[in-house]
């Protein structure tokens, strides 16, 4: 039962309560003022209600109670009327107030029990009186009548004074109720149409907003925005930092809106603009402000915290007509501002789609690729420059693919890490190269392999048990096996890679740093990580000589790694000058065209079978 049909109850109780009492009293002036045998029935009449009252206070059933009430009630005006002037008598005026009792108090079928009944009391008293079966009293005005009737107007105006005012109040209560239930209505349709923590527009009432502007403009521009640096924030000051920051970020954008023109939270960190035409010159110097001020610093709980934001813009109806379309264009020419990094914003180009319908394709096949295991790897030996025999190799992946042919790394690497398959593939060439470098010990050539590692593998969390996993099924130790990671990776993620590289470590394989001096050299990660060998990138050993400006650095390199009891290799060597003069600085180890180009398996093999030395002079023939 709801807490108004409980109230409600409650006041229905009191008011039968108050109409007893009522009716009580009316008795007890009714036998003050009647005559003997009136008495007698005004006197039951009382006795009975006494006891119904009682019985209320000790939680009796109401409904037998009300009904009683309504019964005794009916007898003991039958009885009056029929002691007195029939249905002359004043008193039947209460026939229609028990009637009134009984709609109120009790059930539909005990009103038309009630009716029915006074019908047929009252049609048989006045047959019984017109056929001399009851004496027909002699009808008499007297003093009496005029107090019954204005007692009984009494009894009525109070009774319907009471039930009239608790139905005020009752609709009184539902209209409040209505209203705080309309407000309810209308809040929650202003949350279906507003994000919950910006209060700007979501993306469904943007999509109906977009609809409305389309029929009055005959060109709009959709402004995609995404605050950079914002998962920082999120990271270093928790969450709720963040959505103040999303608030501050909400109520600028407001600032920059006149007219039409809304602003939506698409989701996360990322905003969009419905904007109609304006001049070109005009469009540039908005954007320019927007990302000032969007740019601005911001004050959170006591920091200064600053953003920078990439937008990516399209034009409807020139670039698409419906407005998810014209947020993925967006979206895309947003992304390439950010990759772009000298750009604040970017329109979107159609030729962007072809690109886009092209590098699926490309996907797709890359993964197909995967699952058919279409990749091979070919090795690129590594020489020690004291007796220039081999240590190691490095294994390089190559893709034959049936519908595209060979396919070289620099095509698809990049396209394996933005697309996730990267880890996937680099799971592949970690196999096959464990596989080779076994079956290569099988034959008595303790060569090791090195393969290199992405940064989505090395943070994934589960390189050491996928490493673990290879090792095992291909029965190689550890020792043989040595992963190549960029000085980047390390740089931007040193929390996450510490614990990957501590686990790879203590299961035995050795690492090093590749591309080492292309930028982000620093000491702090040398002294961190026990890797094994810096590998010298081979920008620097091109065209290497004494009076180069690489040579001092190159030099320093050699001289840091011995220092910090590393190893190192250089990359790209094309000329004997460059292998004397690295051999003169006291580099352990090279690698390249001069010394050999990547050979297959079966190549390095019969390269394994009939010597493992080379020299100069060698290689120049």
């Amino acid at each position: 039962m709801d807490k108004i049909s409980v109230v409600t109850e409650k006041k229905r109780s009191a008011r039968f309560l108050q109409v007893l009492l009522v009716c009580l009293g009316a008795n007890l002036v009714g036998i003050a003022l009647s005559g003997p045998k009136s008495s007698i029935v005004l006197g039951a009449a009382v006795v009975l209600q006494l006891v119904i009252l009682l019985a209320s206070r000790f939680n009796g059933s109401k409904k037998y109670l009300i009904n009683s009430f309504l019964w005794i009630s009916t007898f003991e005006i039958c009885a009056l009327s029929a002691l007195n002037n029939g249905v002359n008598d004043p008193i039947i005026i209460a026939y229609p107030l028990i009637l009134m009792y009984a709609a109120l108090f009790a059930t539909p079928a005990m009103f038309l029990v009630l009716l029915v009944f006074m019908s047929l009391f009252n049609t048989a008293l006045i047959f019984a009186m017109l056929h001399g079966l009851w004496p027909a009293p002699v009808l008499l005005l007297r003093w009496e009548a005029v107090i019954a009737i204005n007692l009984l107007f009494a009894v009525a105006a109070l009774s319907s004074w009471f039930i009239a005012r608790d139905y005020r109040q009752l609709i009184s209560r539902l209209t409040r109720q209505i209203a705080k239930l309309n407000r309810s209505r209308r809040k929650i349709a202003a949350l279906h149409k507003q994000d919950a923590l910006t209060g700007l527009l979501n993306r469904e009432s943007a999509t109906a907003h977009f609809k409305r502007l389309s029929k009055q403009y005959p060109a709009l521009t959709i402004v995609f925005i995404n605050l950079q640096k914002f998962k920082q924030i999120n990271d270093a000051f928790g969450h709720s930092a963040g959505d103040r920051v999303l608030k501050r970020i909400a109520e600028r954008l407001n600032t920059q809106l006149s007219g039409s023109e809304v602003a939506c939270r698409f989701g996360g960190n990322e905003f969009v603009l419905i904007l109609p035409p304006e001049p070109e010159q005009q469009e540039r110097l908005r954007f320019s402000n927007l990302s000032t001020l969007l740019t601005e610093e911001l004050l959170v709980d006591g920091y200064t915290l600053s953003l920078a934001a990439s937008f990516g813009i399209s034009r409807y109806p020139q670039h698409a007509q419906r407005f998810e379309q014209l947020c993925l264009q967006a979206d895309a020419a947003m992304h390439k501002a950010r990759r772009e990094a000298k750009c604040t914003y970017l329109e979107y180009q159609p030729v962007w789609q072809s690109e886009h319908t092209a590098k699926l394709k490309f996907i797709r096949l890359l993964k197909k690729g995967l699952e058919l295991k279409q990749f091979y790897l070919e090795y690129q030996p590594k020489y020690s420059l004291r007796d220039m025999k081999i240590t190691s190799v490095e294994a390089l992946v190559r893709w034959q693919s049936p519908e595209l042919g060979l396919v070289m790394p620099s095509h698809f690497i990049a396209v394996a890490e933005e697309s996730g398959l990267i880890e996937q593939l680099g799971l592949l060439v970690l196999e096959l190269a464990c596989r080779d470098s076994q079956q290569w010990r099988s034959q008595g050539h303790n060569i090791g392999v090195a393969v290199n590692i992405s940064a989505q593998q090395l943070t994934s969390g589960r390189l050491p048990a996928a490493v673990q996993q290879i090792l095992t099924d291909t029965g190689l130790p550890a020792c043989y096996l040595e992963l190549e990671l960029t000085e980047s990776m390390l740089v931007e993620h040193t929390a996450l890679v510490d614990e990957q590289i501590s686990q790879l470590i203590a299961m035995g394989l050795s690492f090093s740093i590749d591309d080492f001096g292309t930028g982000y050299s620093n000491l702090h990660y040398l002294s961190r990580f026990s890797m094994a060998t810096l590998k010298i990138d081979q920008s620097f050993i091109r065209n290497l000589h004494t009076g180069s400006p690489n040579y001092k650095l190159v030099q320093g390199i050699i001289a840091l790694a011995k220092i910090l009891g590393l190893q190192t290799i250089a990359e790209g060597i094309e000329t004997t000058d460059n292998l004397t003069l690295l051999k003169q600085l006291d580099c352990d180890t090279g690698q390249g065209y001069l010394l050999s180009r990547p050979l297959t398996k079966q190549h390095l093999i019969t390269l394994f079978n009939s010597s493992a030395t080379v020299t100069a002079e060698l290689v120049t023939t």
